[in-house]
């Protein structure tokens, strides 16, 4: 034992370190020398400049029983294993399938705060989609999921990522109805509680436009029955931030264009005037712009 203690104690002189991963270390446990604080202490020194080395000691956790290990080996000082769990996910990605963040959640809260907090800084490490997916099922996901939407602010100015929208609000054709409905009622109770903040509505709406394509009139009435107020409603996004298409962009001007006039169509009464005012403006900019389109496209077909 003491000359494993050693080895890994040896290891911080290398420009490589390699321990044995955590797997291998369960069975040193209670052996008469602490192999946990010893592995931890040095993890932690080490982590700091360079956090592969506690991606590695973690290993790629894919199934089941690897989160086990993990757990169990630090059964005693979970505090710990959180600490190595946020210096190792800052610039590898070794928790696959997000089991060993949930079920750490689920021991102490607090520990999303914290993982949340370096989503806008670093969000290719553990926080996906397919996370987040579980934590929509979960009974306390809006408390989960307040918190992560508001730890993934970006420091300038407040706006949200496009990753973090993405990642959080994914949706796909297999996800339960619960989840779905679970997802707008957040949207609703957001717009509801902060109709009247503008950068709020502006982050919200960047939300809707991305991942909530078929419910934007839905919701943009929503917020226009608490605020009508048109400096703010044209500030909102209508679509999504960015895009990508194959062969002619020219079918999704059409449907921006058809989206506009059912927009339209939806809002009337004279608190409105200005609203419909710009919807018919912005209606006929993409006409125009329509046009431009089907001209150049027209012109390439030469080349």
């Amino acid at each position: 034992m003491g000359d494993l203690i050693e080895f890994i104690s040896n290891q911080r002189e290398f420009k490589f370190i390699q321990i044995p991963r955590v797997r291998y270390m369960i069975k040193y446990k209670n052996k008469g020398v602490d192999i946990v604080k010893s592995i931890t202490d040095f993890l932690l020194k080490i982590g700091e400049n360079k956090p592969y080395v506690i991606a590695d000691f973690f290993g790629r956790l894919f199934d089941e029983n690897e989160v086990e290990n993990i757990l169990s080996f630090f059964d005693e000082d979970m505090e710990s294993l959180m600490k190595l769990y946020l210096l190792g996910m800052e610039n590898e990605h070794f928790d696959y399938n997000g089991e060993l963040v949930l079920r750490l959640i689920l021991i102490d809260i607090n520990f999303w705060k914290e993982i949340t907090k370096k989503i806008e800084i670093n969000y290719k490490s553990t926080i996906d989609s397919e996370v987040f997916d579980k934590i929509w099922t979960m009974d306390n996901y809006t408390e989960l999921i307040n918190m992560a939407y508001e730890n993934a602010k970006s420091s300038y100015f407040g706006k949200l990522s496009y990753e973090v929208i993405i990642h959080m609000f994914a949706s796909s054709d297999k996800e339960l109805d619960f989840i779905a409905k679970r997802k707008e009622s957040w949207i609703k109770d957001r717009i509801i509680k902060y109709f009247n903040d503008e950068q709020e509505m502006i982050n919200l709406f960047d939300v809707i436009s991305t991942s909530f394509s078929g419910k934007r009139i839905k919701f943009i009435k929503l917020f226009l029955e608490m605020n009508y107020d048109f400096e703010m409603f044209n500030k909102i996004s209508f679509f999504p931030r960015t895009r990508s298409w194959s062969g002619s962009e020219v079918p999704i001007i059409e449907k921006d264009i058809s989206f506009l006039e059912k927009l339209l169509e939806e809002i009337s009464g004279i608190e409105y005037l200005e609203h419909r005012v710009y919807l018919k403006k912005c209606i006929d900019a993409e006409k125009k712009h329509k046009q431009k389109v089907l001209r150049r496209e027209y012109m390439e077909n030469f080349k």
